[in-house]
């Protein structure tokens, strides 16, 4: 179990790192002038990444601990959850824009 807590932190810990790097990298490419109006859809982006990923991970523990069996099922309905949450937030983008 205490494997399991470890590999969730990790994740987690992680994935902050590369959305943070990744943004860093998007906003110096903006301030270059290589593009512009890069501001707003990377944060927005990069919130809802890390939102959607600690999320994930919280969720992949329980799963872990209760009924490691169904982890391949839970595995697919993430990336459907994902695409679905992703054209949620394209909607609303759309609709304030």
């Amino acid at each position: 179990m205490a494997d399991i807590d470890r590999l969730c932190s990790k994740y987690i810990v992680w994935s902050m790192i590369i959305v943070v790097l990744l943004t860093v990298a998007a906003f110096l490419v903006e301030k270059t002038g290589l593009a512009s109006a890069l501001m707003y859809p990377v944060a927005v982006s990069a919130v809802f990444s890390i939102v959607v990923e600690s999320a994930d991970a919280l969720v992949w523990r329980r799963v872990a601990k209760k009924s490691p069996d169904s982890l391949t099922t839970f595995y697919t309905a993430v990336s459907g959850f994902r695409m679905l949450l992703e054209l949620a937030k394209m909607f609303v983008c759309y609709i304030i824009v």
